[in-house]
């Protein structure tokens, strides 16, 4: 587990770091003048959320950290590659994203680096469907949402070729939109 969370900790750190802002704008937005005034501690955390890439390394320092610590670490690299052959496993149309991330770990870190801002965000994502996968053993209908979440996400973060992906928030195509997410996502009293 700990050589695992070697890289995952600072994939996901990398990712966190450039969503922040994106997610916190898009409360705000949702919340109108009201997440803007001080009376409410959204405005703080859109002020304090691009400096999470301060206090945590710059984008590039992370990515830097990730390749490095997989020269260092072969366990880790391993852990990383156990983690994403059992999502293979489930799910074989991953196999392109699975492929291109043991693929990046074959290059001299120079070549890793180059492209490694892409590289790190796939491996992320390639992270959240690991923890998206509908987990056995649970209800039925719940089952079933967390497949329709899980479908939803693969397919617009990491399949889709259309030149269409869905990565800006609240952009779901009409085909994954349903009552069973919905219901499964709002809070209940």
């Amino acid at each position: 587990e700990a050589h695992f969370a070697r890289l995952a900790v600072a994939i996901s750190k990398y990712f966190v770091c450039k969503r922040a802002p994106a997610v916190v704008y898009e409360a705000m937005e949702c919340l109108g003048g009201n997440g803007y005034t001080e009376d409410f501690p959204l405005s703080r955390l859109f002020r304090q959320s691009p400096l999470n890439a301060i206090w945590e390394g710059s984008g590039n320092v992370i990515v830097l950290d990730v390749f490095r610590a997989a020269q260092k670490e072969k366990e880790a690299v391993n852990a990383l590659r156990h983690e994403f052959a059992q999502l293979l496993k489930k799910d074989k149309r991953l196999i392109k994203a699975v492929t291109a991330v043991d693929d990046a770990f074959k290059f001299p870190l120079d070549q890793q680096v180059a492209e490694g801002r892409r590289t790190v965000e796939l491996m992320a994502k390639l992270l959240q469907a690991s923890a998206l996968f509908p987990a056995e053993g649970r209800s039925k209908e719940i089952e079933t949402t967390e497949a329709l979440i899980y479908d939803a996400f693969v397919e617009t973060r990491l399949l889709d070729e259309s030149g269409r992906r869905c990565d800006l928030l609240g952009s779901l195509p009409k085909k994954h939109i349903s009552k069973s997410i919905i219901d499964r996502i709002v809070p209940r009293k």
